[in-house]
C-alpha cells in the first residue's frame, strides 16, 4: 500500500471517531405515528397541546413529542418511538389563578389513566376529558 493510501485509511479511520459510524446509535425500533382526537366535555379541543412523554427511558431526544390540536380537536404526532408514553394535554390559553373559580387543565373521564404503549405500527390513541373546577380557598 502506498503513502496515498495509508493516508486515505487514516483519514476515514479518525473521521469515523469523530463523525461516527452510519447506522450505530440507540436502537430504538422503527419510528412510527399516533394521531387522535381530545375532546373535554364532548366538545373538541380546538388549539391545545398534546404531549407523549416516553416513561420507559431511551435518549433525552427521543422521549417527548408534541402537537397541537386543529379545531375538530385532531392531533397527529410523526416520528414518534415505539415505547410506553405518558400523555399529557393542555388548553390553548391557561386560566388565570387569580379568579375566584377558574377552569382548570383536564382531568383523564372516570379516572382513566393517560399512558399509553405505542407499538411499530401507526397508532390512534382517542382522549375523553373532563373540566375540573376548583374554588379558590381564603
Amino acid at each position: 500500500m502506498g503513502r496515498a493510501g495509508i493516508c486515505s485509511l487514516c483519514c476515514a479511520a479518525i473521521a469515523s471517531v469523530f463523525l461516527g459510524t452510519p447506522g450505530c446509535g440507540p436502537n430504538l425500533g422503527t419510528p412510527t405515528s399516533v394521531a387522535g382526537k381530545v375532546m373535554v366535555d364532548g366538545q373538541p379541543l380546538s388549539g391545545g397541546t398534546v404531549s407523549f412523554v416516553r416513561t420507559d427511558g431511551g435518549p433525552a431526544e427521543y422521549r417527548a413529542r408534541q402537537a397541537k390540536t386543529d379545531d375538530s380537536g385532531q392531533y397527529r404526532i410523526d416520528k414518534i418511538y415505539p415505547g410506553v408514553y405518558q400523555v399529557n394535554v393542555l388548553p390553548a390559553v391557561m386560566p388565570d389563578p387569580m379568579k375566584q373559580s377558574a377552569d382548570l387543565p383536564f382531568g383523564p373521564v372516570r379516572g382513566a389513566k393517560l399512558e399509553t404503549k405505542i407499538g411499530s405500527d401507526q397508532a390512534t390513541f382517542d382522549i375523553q376529558l373532563t373540566k375540573q373546577r376548583t374554588k379558590r380557598r381564603g
